[in-house]
């Protein structure tokens, strides 16, 4: 496959367990703990698919949610909003292609 996963995730723990389970169907795969980074290799990449955090250090998810949904460029990305807030999944959970979801 060789498409581009971007990771973003600053739990360490679960960006490996992310991180692993997309090589192993191969994704090239970057991982990113930073709200501002991930916002700045938004700009210089074209993921296929990005699993995001809604809660990051600096710049939160739903910020870079809302930048690859109006960005002409990465609008068709597909998202997998990664979060243990259930309330945060219902608000943007159709924003993205893949949720947690409670039931």
């Amino acid at each position: 496959m060789n498409e581009l996963a971007l990771i973003i995730e600053d739990d360490e723990d679960l960006a490996l367990i992310f991180a692993e389970a997309l090589r192993a169907v191969e994704y090239e795969v970057e991982t990113i703990t930073d709200g501002l980074k991930a916002r700045q290799r938004l700009d210089e990449v074209t993921p296929y698919l990005v699993v995001l955090d809604m809660h990051l250090p600096h710049l939160s998810g739903a910020e870079l949610l809302n930048k690859i949904r109006t960005d002409e460029r990465l609008r068709a990305a597909l998202v997998l909003i990664a979060t243990a807030d259930a309330r945060m999944a219902e608000t943007y959970g159709d924003c993205a292609d893949f949720f947690p979801s409670s039931s």
